[in-house]
């Protein structure tokens, strides 16, 4: 107010919370107020003044902005009104190109982004240039990703010339209603695995990294297929013909799997825990039918 710099912010601490959950679309989280300052000049003193205010409190990385010091200031370049664009038939944010006036796409990725046009002033290159891209000693080289979400997010990768799983946490983002935040879920997932190994099919925890305060844990790849896709992709009846003794095999082996799911599920409850998300994309299928237990983020004494 007092320097008359345009802002929006979120109504109330329950809106907070609903950009922040485990649902909610990653690009906004952590995003409080937002700050509309109309020169370079400008930005840097309200970077500077509110970071002697703020600086260090504790917060979300905001995936598609570039952080000032230790947070929680975040910086993006992106359009300061509502405009759109037509891309492909698809209404997108749009942003004004200042060397032609052309109306393009607000690029809004998971990663700081700066328009074609645009060089960084020095009081920011200081700051992307201080991020650092190298990955912790011994991290995964990874190989694929299988799943985005608020909390963070799970890749295919290599360790140790071994196929591994690496699940992602986000600290202070993917808060559930049980009051964890996805580091906190993700501490406790690697606990009860660990707790669980030689008495459970469940994966087995090969290491475990911290890297811009976030939370990664290298799994196991179970080998098989998850039971929602192997009902989808082996039932006969998908099929525009079967015959009676495809739909018997068929239904036999899924009995066979369902035995060996009760099984599991009775020898993890023996050992204290529930499963707290059991449905068939984390149940693995392996080509002798036995079944393994996987995302236990929820699981519970």
């Amino acid at each position: 107010h007092r320097h008359g710099i345009a802002f929006k912010h979120l109504q109330n601490a329950h809106a907070l919370g609903a950009v922040l959950a485990k649902d909610a679309d990653r690009s906004g989280a952590g995003k409080f107020i937002t700050l509309y300052p109309p020169s370079e000049r400008s930005l840097e003193h309200c970077l500077v003044s509110l970071d002697e205010v703020l600086g260090g409190e504790h917060g979300p990385y905001v995936l598609s902005d570039l952080r000032w010091n230790a947070g929680p200031l975040f910086v993006r370049y992106g359009a300061f009104t509502d405009h759109e664009v037509l891309v492909d038939g698809e209404a997108l944010p749009a942003i004004q190109d200042l060397r032609t006036g052309e109306w393009v796409p607000d690029r809004r990725t998971a990663g700081f982004h700066i328009p074609p046009w645009i060089e960084l002033p020095p009081f920011l290159q200081r700051q992307l240039d201080a991020l650092g891209h190298e990955p912790p000693p011994g991290f995964p080289e990874i190989t694929g990703a299988l799943h985005y979400s608020n909390a963070g997010g799970v890749y295919t990768g290599a360790l140790d010339r071994a196929e591994v799983i690496v699940k992602e946490a986000r600290p202070f983002a993917g808060w559930t209603p049980d009051g964890r935040d996805a580091v906190a879920r993700l501490h406790d997932e690697e606990r009860t695995l660990r707790a669980l190994a030689g008495r459970v099919r469940v994966p087995a925890v090969r290491a475990a990294f911290e890297a811009h305060g976030h939370r990664f844990v290298a799994l196991e790849r179970v080998p098989g297929q998850p039971l929602d896709r192997l009902v989808a992709t082996t039932s006969p009846l998908t099929a525009a013909v079967s015959t009676a003794a495809e739909r018997r095999a068929y239904r036999d082996r899924m009995l066979q799997v369902l035995d060996a799911l009760r099984r599991e599920i009775t020898r993890l409850h023996a050992a204290g825990v529930t499963h707290g998300d059991l449905h068939p994309a984390n149940v693995m299928v392996d080509a002798y039918g036995s079944v393994s237990l996987l995302d236990l983020e929820m699981s519970l004494p």
